[in-house]
């Protein structure tokens, strides 16, 4: 039981810790490109810490993280 315990705090600090590298990415992502340039939606789903383009440029680069609360991070070039 308290394995199992363990197991489930430690997924948290990861999870927590995943959402922390996002939204740093986010960051570094807009600050690496000028406002001329259109970003693809991206979805970050933290469960299999996986990036995938949507076929749609807009001008904003959004993150979501798929959590027990979904967050969208949106980030206007």
């Amino acid at each position: 039981m308290e394995t199992g315990v363990t197991q489930v705090e430690t997924g948290v600090i990861q999870m927590e810790t995943g959402v922390t590298h996002v939204e740093t990415g986010v960051k570094e992502i807009a600050d690496a490109f000028s406002d001329t340039i259109f970003l693809s939606t991206v979805y970050c789903h933290m469960t299999s810490n996986t990036i995938s383009p949507n076929a749609r440029n807009l001008p904003s680069l959004e993150v979501e993280t798929h959590e027990a609360s979904t967050k969208t991070y949106r980030v206007w070039m």
